[in-house]
């Protein structure tokens, strides 16, 4: 445990609260009675702290350590390991079987990109202004030195966005509660510094219109720009899986709220772990019981 940023707080003010860090990966559970709907359910739970740093008047052997351990530490080093374990659990069960990853902007990273085990795919939140290139052209001689693996300079997805020679189609999918019809751009093979020599898809989504309330004008959210590791992966599909990132959100609300993870009085180091994965895990079985697959 220790002192963390409050993600509830509010942006022009970075508050603390005492508190610890885990990581969660939620299933999608696809509902059988509506296409499109799914219901997340929290599959791994993995105590992820912060390494302790050393005193001013430790020895440079003690901050090289260190800084060692801030790297293996990191939120995105684990979920990159815990992605590899979770895929040799499924190869286990049924090698064959996809596994599509959607992810937030903070794993959207080389440390991730980088580390995806086989039949795997990423999809993440990428910035407005991240550079982007072509995948480098075949030479007819081949040329001395290291290969390349980025070609001419794209432009910035918010630059994509704005451009008009570029057309929008419409793709349809489940999200609050209806189906809703998006316009996006996209563009295949698309190399990024994250990815490395790896082909990527940029998606770039239009914000959907909404009102307040009758009668009040139109407001826009801002534009979302993904990247997938697959280019060949069907937009639907696509879309689609990235909006039931969403659920483990809704997991977030329902476990702090209504089932008190972190707020059992233990006091040993191995309860502190182990308690919030139990309630995590008791919270899941819940959700499975309430499923109409499992009723009667």
């Amino acid at each position: 445990t220790g002192w963390k940023r409050d993600p509830l707080g509010p942006s022009f003010c970075t508050n603390f609260i005492w508190g610890q860090r885990f990581l969660q990966v939620s299933a999608a559970l696809p509902d059988p009675t509506m296409a499109g709907r799914a219901r997340g359910i929290p599959i791994s739970l993995t105590h992820a702290p912060s390494p302790a740093k050393p005193g001013k008047r430790s020895p440079e052997e003690a901050w090289k350590e260190y800084r060692v351990r801030q790297q293996a530490m990191k939120v995105s080093s684990i979920g990159a390991s815990r992605l590899t374990e979770l895929r040799e659990q499924l190869d286990r069960d049924d090698a064959g079987r996809r596994l599509i990853v959607s992810i937030d902007g903070g794993f959207t990273n080389r440390a991730v990109f980088r580390n995806l085990p086989h039949n795997t795919v990423a999809i993440g939140r990428i910035r407005k202004d991240a550079k982007l290139f072509l995948a480098p052209e075949e030479e007819a001689t081949p040329r001395r030195g290291r290969r390349r693996c980025y070609g001419s300079p794209l432009p910035t997805p918010e630059q994509i966005r704005q451009d008009e020679s570029i057309p929008w189609s419409t793709v349809t999918a489940f999200a609050a509660g209806k189906t809703h019809s998006f316009e996006v751009k996209t563009i295949a093979c698309v190399r990024w510094l994250g990815s490395g020599d790896a082909n990527t898809r940029l998606v770039v989504i239009r914000p959907l219109a909404y009102r307040p309330r009758k009668g009040a004008c139109l407001l826009y959210r801002n534009p979302v720009y993904l990247l997938c590791t697959d280019p060949e992966l069907p937009l639907d599909r696509l879309l689609q899986s990235y909006l039931w990132r969403w659920e483990v959100e809704l997991n977030f609300r329902d476990e702090k709220t209504v089932m008190g993870v972190g707020e059992a009085q233990v006091r040993t180091k191995s309860a502190v772990e182990t308690v919030p994965a139990f309630v995590v895990a008791a919270y899941a079985f819940l959700l499975l019981a309430g499923t109409d697959e499992n009723k009667g």
